[in-house]
């Protein structure tokens, strides 16, 4: 019997160090191919585009047994010792998991596993012994062996703070499907003589199922574990852990019996693959040609007549649509990157280029009127003009490359980019070589998703840093909004023809000016709707009237036009208010520059920005905050971090009342087509409206 349990020990202890060396191989070459994978396509910063999604996969540890007991035999088993206070052991897990996010940094995972929950506990104990017919005092030990096999249902909150480590928690219920102990006592002292009273160095020695086992026991767990992208299209994750858990509840019956486990192991987690990418757009038709003047009287009939209704529906009879002038401040942010195109390092035609002697006569009042992307444009005067005025304050350029193609590993290339634009500061502006700094990389610190061309052109870049909040700080302009008042007009498009009609024209004029056109091939619709608000409009309106003009063509060249009853509109300048002394508004703008690509996050540069915002607010404000993106990713992650970026903004501004917006891409601010475009598409626009008393 002995000489049984020695060899049990000893292959157990060596299956134990095999599995410890094998985990410890694996462990190895998993960090490597992660390593390899993580430097390549730098997948930490990339973690909201791929980890939203729900995931199902496989985990496996093990670790050590410690339980804390208080008995001496179990129950219905003969036992001569004193209490066992401890016992040791080793033990495995392995099963299932699925993951569901609740936010983007807080998700639930369900767990199902088998698990072992072996221990080995001895107790010596001073007795007598008989040697050679004779007492004597002597040393025996009495030992325990248990093995515990379990069932485990797990629910687990984890959390992250930095959404690279996890840190988790949770309750569990253990089901018990097996336990089994083998015991007996043994003479220590002396080694080689002396019995017990039945002739024997051992007694007590039994073995068989432990009586009175909980067949359901809880549990508390807690994990720390790190996560790492394991494939380049985020298609499965590694978590390498470690797990603790506490038995809490005695698990036989009648004895003080609980016991912590302590586990390294690893999880393989797999999600859904990302949908592909929608085809691209058709491409863009050419205008239709001018319409040919009538030549003669048509021998097509058409006719125009319309409904103006308000916002409600409610139908607004000789009643003038109403246009209302406001003063607005506008915050524009200032990107302070240089995009480059493919593998080459020039500065690209689209950002303004001066000569020296244009750039002493530069000031920032002469761009005012512009919006946001054309004052992007004249970023490096405008950057060169306040290094110029603050002399003391000095910039880094970083370049950096796609990562594709001849420019893989290309870091010559990332380093001529930004000496290329250290070059146009140095000659144009004057800057002393001294004050700025260049450095090259591959990819950015904060990259774009390599794995879609959008991607790559956002990563083809020079970022301009500083430390003096004055050089990149935003752009204040003072404005005149217009406000229209939200409505719709209902056109009634008729004709008769003999011949299908080919093209058809609907304009709106005033002044003989066109301020709205719609036009279509083939046959007109029989209602259009023109939806009138701020953007309504191509070109400015003013007091008056609007005029509708209607023409058709059709497939013999024959044109048929018609006109309907103009429209009156109402301007109301701010000169005219202040002048009468009525009550005004006055609107403000922020665009809070700006977030990288998938991140919610406000950062130090922010601040500023926010702490201007706070003094502008009363308490007659009306405040609103959209979250917007650009057109990358999936559109309900999308969404999700609009919203995360709106209310981050309320939460640092302290405006709990404040409507925050997650407007997503569904309307995208700017041009996606050009990477400045989808920058400037993620950020958070910020509107207050105050009531202004003029009398």
């Amino acid at each position: 019997m002995e000489m049984r349990n020695f060899r049990h020990s000893h292959s157990f202890k060596t299956l134990r160090i095999s599995f410890v060396k094998c985990i410890f191989i694996l462990f190895l070459v998993l960090k490597s191919a992660i390593a390899q994978v993580d430097e390549e396509y730098n997948f930490d910063s990339l973690w909201a585009v791929y980890s939203l999604k729900p995931k199902i996969g496989i985990f496996a540890n093990y670790g050590t047994n410690l339980h804390i007991t208080n008995f001496n035999k179990l129950p219905n088993v003969p036992c001569c010792s004193p209490n066992f206070g401890s016992g040791f052991g080793w033990g495995f897990e392995f099963g299932l998991l699925g993951d569901m996010f609740v936010e983007d940094n807080l998700f639930l995972s369900g767990k199902i596993s088998l698990s072992s929950n072996d221990a080995y506990f001895s107790k010596r104990e001073e007795t007598v012994v008989i040697v050679d017919g004779k007492s004597r005092n002597g040393t025996f030990e009495h030992q325990l062996r248990t093995e515990f096999n379990n069932l485990l249902l797990q629910i687990i909150g984890n959390y992250t703070f930095d959404y690279h480590y996890w840190f988790s928690g949770g309750l569990g219920l253990s089901i018990n499907t097996n336990a089994d102990f083998s015991q007996k006592e043994i003479i220590v002292e002396p080694r080689d003589r002396g019995t017990f009273n039945n002739g024997l160095r051992v007694r007590n020695d039994t073995s068989g199922a432990i009586g009175d086992v909980r067949k359901v026991v809880p549990f508390l767990s807690v994990n720390i574990s790190r996560e790492f992208i394991g494939h380049k299209q985020g298609l499965f994750f590694f978590y390498p852990e470690i797990s603790f858990k506490f038995y809490f509840v005695n698990q036989v019956r009648g004895l003080s019996w609980s016991s912590f486990q302590t586990r390294l192991g690893l999880a393989i987690k797999f999600r859904e693959p990302i949908p592909p990418p929608p085809p691209p757009p058709p491409p863009i038709e050419p205008p239709l040609p001018d319409f040919p003047k009538q030549a003669e009287p048509p021998q097509i009939k058409v006719s125009l007549t319309y409904k103006f209704l308000d916002s409600s529906g409610v139908e607004l009879n000789n009643l003038p649509l109403k246009i209302e002038d406001f003063v607005s401040l506008n915050m524009k942010p200032l990107l302070n990157y240089i995009f480059f195109e493919h593998n080459s390092d020039e500065i690209p035609s689209r950002y303004v280029k001066f000569t020296p002697e244009e750039a002493k006569n530069f000031s920032l009042e002469s761009i005012a009127d512009k919006n946001t992307m054309e004052t992007y444009y004249y970023v490096l005067n405008i950057i060169g003009k306040k290094l110029k005025e603050n002399p003391d304050s000095k910039v880094k350029l970083v370049g950096t490359n796609s990562g594709k193609g001849e420019e893989k590993n290309n870091r010559e290339l990332s380093l001529r980019r930004a000496e290329a634009v250290k070059k146009y500061f140095v000659d144009v502006w004057k800057i002393s070589p001294n004050r700025i700094d260049v450095d090259a990389r591959n990819l950015p610190k904060e990259p774009s998703n390599p794995n879609e061309p959008e991607g790559d052109e956002e990563n083809r870049r020079v970022e301009i840093l500083t430390d003096d909040i004055r050089i990149l700080e935003p752009i204040l302009s003072v404005d005149t909004l217009r406000k229209v008042d939200n409505s719709r007009i209902i056109f009634n498009l008729n004709y008769s023809s003999n011949v299908p009609i080919r093209e058809w024209s609907l304009r709106v004029r005033q002044n003989q000016s066109i301020v709205k056109e719609f036009k279509g091939k083939d046959e007109p619709p029989k209602e259009l709707v023109w939806q009138i608000n701020e953007n309504g409009f191509g070109k400015d309106v003013f007091s008056g009237k609007l005029e509708f003009e209607y023409f058709a063509v059709n497939l013999l060249d024959q044109v048929g036009f018609a006109k309907a009853e103009p429209l009156a509109v109402q301007k109301i300048t701010v000169d005219k208010k202040r002048l009468e002394g009525v009550s005004d508004k006055e609107y403000e703008y922020y665009s809070l520059i700006l977030f990288d690509f998938a991140k919610s996050k406000l950062e130090r540069e922010h601040k500023s920005v926010i702490d201007f915002i706070s003094r502008r607010v009363t308490s007659q404000s009306i405040i609103t905050i959209e979250g917007f993106t650009d057109s990358m990713g999936d559109e309900k992650v999308n969404k999700r971090i609009s919203e995360k970026r709106a209310k981050e903004v309320a939460k640092w501004l302290g405006l709990e009342f404040a409507r925050t917006i997650g407007v997503g891409e569904s309307y995208l601010l700017y041009d996606n087509r050009l990477p400045e475009g989808r920058f400037y598409c993620r950020t958070v626009r910020i509107t207050i409206e105050t009531p202004v008393n003029l009398k």
